[in-house]
């Protein structure tokens, strides 16, 4: 499955943008301390994940937080400024963020003991009851070509 997003940018949502954007933060940092309970707050519980296909063994939400447990995939910091780096409101309840500069780390499913890095990945995010959740998240290149 490849995640296909078309949008445009909706201009005068800075508190949507603001609040993305921490959910981004903290799932970060969730993800660099292993912190699967922490992570499953802002995850959605329709979670998919698409992507390289190494790492294509983790489809769902109790996948992706065995996977952070685990330390099978970590982000860098996302620096909001760059100019690669994309972060679309479409409505008060969906967002985008596409990042083609960022390092992540991932260990794939069949040979957990390499890390390989990639710099481009597209997370979906959804708005339920006051709260941003990562909806889908896609790693690689094939996500935003």
């Amino acid at each position: 499955m490849i995640l296909f997003i078309s949008f445009t940018r909706i201009c005068g949502q800075p508190a949507n943008e603001q609040a993305v954007k921490k959910t981004i933060e903290t799932l970060l940092l969730s993800m660099k301390k292993n912190d699967a309970r922490a992570a499953g707050n802002l995850l959605a519980d329709s979670y998919k994940m698409d992507g390289h296909s190494g790492i294509r063994c983790i489809t769902n939400k109790a996948e992706r937080l065995a996977s952070i447990q685990a330390g099978k995939i970590k982000y860098e910091p996302i620096d909001f400024e760059n100019k690669a780096n994309h972060l679309y409101i479409m409505s008060d309840t969906t967002a985008a963020a596409i990042f083609t500069q960022i390092a992540i780390a991932y260990k794939t499913c069949e040979d957990p003991a390499k890390e390989y890095t990639t710099s481009t990945c597209a997370l979906l995010f959804v708005k339920k009851e006051g709260q941003w959740l990562l909806s889908s998240e896609c790693i690689g290149t094939n996500c935003v070509r």
